[in-house]
């Protein structure tokens, strides 16, 4: 395979130093526009092999679903596996973008790529997020607590009231975790990152560019919907 054929597609979240041969430098701000181009660059990518593009992410909720259903071990499987799984999609996007055919085999390539520092992500990513819920959990069950002891219903309804700010407070705090999540696998199997380099480059990546996803997301949740 030629040099050429080795480099990552380039992206117009991230910035490359020409002079060292396009390697990663540091993410980059975009315009809010952004946020409908990235669908439409995805939907490119999409639309020249979308039935394996199906058939791929159906496979995928497959191995996920499947793993979930043994007990405990099946959650920290899926917890660990699905990065790996992540970074073999995206290595069937570059394929796709590299004018290559996309496979059923792409989406586990990532068993064959950075796959230890996709599975330390997935570590990372997990004890992050339940750090992130602590503080909320801890919200909720102290307030239900004092509701459920008191039963009066004016400290039943102020339970309820820090229940719901129990959840805005789990909610705010995953925010920065998905951040750090986002590009990760890219940058893991696209651009040989560690785990921990790629969620620091994925956080400062999404906070240079909090109005394009914010239009991403809308325009994204439409289209869902």
């Amino acid at each position: 395979m030629s040099q050429e054929q080795n480099q990552a597609p380039q992206s117009d979240v991230v910035a490359t130093d020409a002079a060292a041969g396009g390697v990663l430098v540091d993410p980059k701000p975009n315009p809010i526009g952004a946020g409908w181009s990235w669908i439409a660059q995805a939907f490119g990518l999409f639309k020249p092999s979308w039935l394996i593009w199906i058939v791929n992410i159906i496979l995928f909720m497959v191995v996920m679903v499947v793993l979930s259903l043994v007990p405990i071990l099946g959650s920290i499987a899926t917890l660990l596996l699905s990065p790996v799984l992540v970074g073999g999609m995206i290595l069937g996007a570059k394929a796709v973008d590299g004018g290559e055919d996309l496979t059923v085999g792409h989406l586990f390539a990532g068993f064959s790529n950075s796959t230890g520092q996709l599975v330390l992500l997935g570590l990372f990513y997990g004890i992050l997020m339940i750090l992130a819920m602590l503080p909320g959990f801890a919200v909720i069950f102290a307030t239900a607590g004092m509701g459920a002891l008191t039963g009066d219903p004016t400290a039943a309804n102020a339970a309820m009231g820090s229940m719901l700010l129990g959840m805005l407070l789990i909610f705010a705090l995953m925010i920065p975790v998905l951040m750090a999540y986002w590009f990760a696998p890219a940058l893991i199997v696209l651009n040989e990152k560690s785990a921990v380099e790629a969620m620091k480059l994925s956080f400062k990546g999404c906070l240079k560019n909090i109005l394009p996803f914010l239009w991403y997301g809308i325009v994204a949740t439409v289209l869902y919907i």
